[in-house]
């Protein structure tokens, strides 16, 4: 057997593992929503499940918040003040999520820190080369 057929193997059977333990976790947050339905009935008869809606996440898999608490948290972790590239890279780390994403979630990272700037979380801090901006911590 060649290595990039053993290669693949290996992967088809870590999706394999990954999609059972999603399916057991679907199972069990659906029982979880079945519960809390139960008892938003008992205090409201009228309560219709439909009549919330789920939290929007991104298409990067990020909800609302999270992507600003990651990005405080990115800066926090690095001490030093970051580029929108690494502070994108660090984030991407402390999520577990894959670096190749980096390009798409660039501008959402951007656009939060100016965010935060507007709110004095966070402060620019000009690059010794003039012509880079690093973000750090206010």
């Amino acid at each position: 057997m060649s290595k990039v057929f053993t290669e693949l193997l290996q992967k088809r059977s870590e999706l394999a593992a990954r999609l059972a333990d999603l399916s057991i976790e679907i199972t069990k947050i659906e029982g979880d929503l079945s519960a809390l339905d139960r008892v938003l009935a008992l205090w409201n008869p009228d309560y219709q499940a439909t009549t919330t809606k789920p939290r929007k996440r991104s298409g990067l898999g990020l909800s609302r918040g999270e992507l600003t608490e990651g990005v405080l948290e990115a800066l926090r972790d690095a001490g030093d003040p970051l580029t929108v590239a690494l502070c994108t890279e660090e984030l991407l780390r402390n999520k577990k999520m894959p670096l190749d994403l980096v390009p798409k979630l660039k501008a959402n990272v951007g656009s939060t820190l100016a965010y935060l700037a507007k709110r004095n979380r966070v402060r620019r801090v000009m690059h010794p080369d003039g012509h880079s901006v690093l973000w750090g911590i206010s």
